[in-house]
């Protein structure tokens, strides 16, 4: 029993470091390309897509060259693309992106282990709510 035990943990610990290594690599060679996924909203599901072109470092400044966008939503979204301004966090193996939609509703992406996944979440404004925003979650998966 000890030894299935010992095994089964010898094997997370294994799992959990590769999946750290994954986001442990430079972010500009994980992220640069395009994104697809959806926003799940309260009416509804809509398509969305990041394109990050290029990511510079000057100093300690990373400048992210990306687009955004995808019809439907709560702004309405005109289905095409437009410049974002994407703040990138890391912090220890935790890649963060940061900017705001076309309606100017906050978003946030987290990069998944596995180095293909951005999860997070919309503060889209609540029809229900009477204008307060609630999360509403998105995941896009990086496309070749």
């Amino acid at each position: 029993m000890r030894g299935l035990i010992g095994a089964a943990v010898l094997a997370m610990v294994v799992a959990s470091s590769s999946g750290a290594r994954a986001q442990s690599a430079d972010p500009a060679k994980v992220l640069v390309g395009t994104w697809k996924g959806d926003v799940q909203m309260a009416s509804g599901t809509y398509p969305r897509t990041l394109v990050i072109k290029a990511i510079e470092t000057q100093g300690r400044q990373r400048f992210v060259d990306a687009e955004y966008g995808g019809p439907g939503g709560y702004g309405g979204g005109s289905g095409a693309l437009a410049p974002v301004d994407v703040q990138l966090v890391t912090m220890g193996s935790d890649v963060i992106l940061r900017f705001r939609e076309e309606d100017l509703s906050p978003v946030e992406l987290s990069l998944y282990r596995d180095g293909r996944h951005l999860t997070g979440s919309v503060m889209a404004p609540s029809p229900t709510r009477g204008g307060a925003r609630s999360p509403a979650p998105i995941r896009l998966e990086k496309v070749e």
